[in-house]
């Protein structure tokens, strides 16, 4: 018989458990919770309505690799995982992940689950569906996915997502402003009345990636129609993680600033003097690692802005069909960038804001920095990290 496993304290949890339990929608799918909340199911087999579903990094992946290679490789910054608490009510003591490009994905459901997936059914068909298109974004924002799922003609309850309109009017609104002045200067005088009833309608034709409006506009850069779907896919997600990245850089400039002044120094630091070179050189680490990120980050968003400055003010076409053609792997480095310092800001909020002067003990600062360097380097094994 089993004993009863101890409820876990907050500080022992792994940061990737403590990253799945902080239920933020942009990387975290909980489908139990959704399940309990809307009163209908997710997926048509039951036991994977059990999973939370969460994007991680893939450290072993190159993010300048993945770019120059145009994504040729099958591997991709950020994996997709199906994470099966052992006790749904208590998903902080552990459990089973599976990750969906695994070569014996199915063979784990089978082993740790219970399900076949592998059975041709139309329940089957439906839940690898879902899991596929969940797998082909990098974050699990509730815009990229009802992005994702209207372009494959999957039917989801609105309520699942909870996508906030306000925000998706604001997306579209950067998209719109970039594509406005890119038609005038691609299409002939008159042409777009030729294709449709206003320059509004060719506009809003961009949104359905099946439109004739949008192949139009692929192939007006001399790009093959069939990856229509792929780049304004990825179009439209580099347009959403600029207006992420935007909410989001004050924060982590404010971080990094907090790790760069004395502020940051344990308040006991005088007890353990001895530790006192070895914090600093953890500090200077974790802060060049946050600027990497943001570097990593700015230096798309001024590429797009370059290669669309170029087109417009020069007539050179060139550099912004290079863009999109490289636009999928430069969505998912983004995905993989601006989550990571989203996540190091919600470890600032929880570990740091909420205490006195924002000053910590030495122990509570050794973990808070252990858990900003698990998110933003190549160290954490999250197989052990989910048990």
């Amino acid at each position: 018989m089993m004993k009863k496993t101890k409820k876990s304290s907050r500080k022992n949890i792994s940061p990737l458990l403590e990253k799945i339990l902080a239920d933020r929608s942009n990387v975290v799918f909980n489908v139990p919770k959704k399940v309990k909340k809307i009163g209908r199911d997710f997926f048509d087999n039951s036991r994977l309505n059990k999973a939370i579903i969460f994007k991680y990094p893939n450290f072993e992946t190159d993010i300048d690799e993945f770019i120059e290679g145009a994504g040729q490789k099958k591997e991709r910054p950020v994996e997709t995982c199906l994470y099966f608490p052992y006790d749904t009510n208590m998903p902080q003591d552990g459990g089973h992940g599976v990750y969906l490009r695994e070569h014996d994905f199915a063979e784990k459901l089978r082993y740790f689950i219970g399900i076949d997936l592998s059975a041709l059914t139309p329940e089957n068909a439906r839940d690898l569906e879902l899991l596929s298109l969940l797998d082909d974004i990098p974050s699990l924002d509730p815009f990229l996915m009802r992005v994702k799922f209207d372009e494959a003609r999957v039917n989801i309850d609105a309520e699942f997502l909870g996508l906030d309109k306000v925000e998706e009017l604001n997306i579209k609104s950067i998209v719109t402003r970039d594509v406005y002045p890119i038609i005038t200067k691609a299409f002939p005088p008159g042409y777009i009345e030729k294709r449709a009833r206003s320059l509004t309608d060719f506009i809003n034709g961009l949104w359905k990636t099946t439109s004739q409006e949008a192949e139009l506009f692929i192939e007006s850069f001399k790009i093959d129609k069939s990856l229509t779907n792929r780049i304004l896919t990825a179009w439209k997600g580099v347009a959403y993680y600029e207006y992420k990245y935007s909410e989001n850089i004050r924060r982590s400039t404010e971080i990094i600033k907090w790790l760069a002044s004395p502020d940051s120094d344990p308040y006991d630091l005088a007890m353990v003097g001895h530790l006192k070179d070895l914090y600093a050189m953890h500090k200077r680490t974790t802060i060049e690692g946050m600027k990497g990120l943001t570097r990593s980050t700015i230096n798309i968003f001024k590429s797009y802005r370059e290669c669309h400055n170029r087109f417009m003010e020069h007539n050179d076409p060139g550099p912004f069909r290079d863009f999109l053609n490289k636009a999928n792997e430069r969505f998912w480095v983004l995905g993989f960038c601006v989550n990571a310092l989203d996540h190091c800001n919600y470890l600032f909020e929880i570990d740091v804001m909420d205490k006195p002067g924002m000053r910590l003990r030495s122990d509570q600062f050794e973990i808070f920095l252990n858990k900003l360097n698990s998110t933003i380097e190549a160290n954490a094994n999250p197989e052990q990290q989910l048990n």
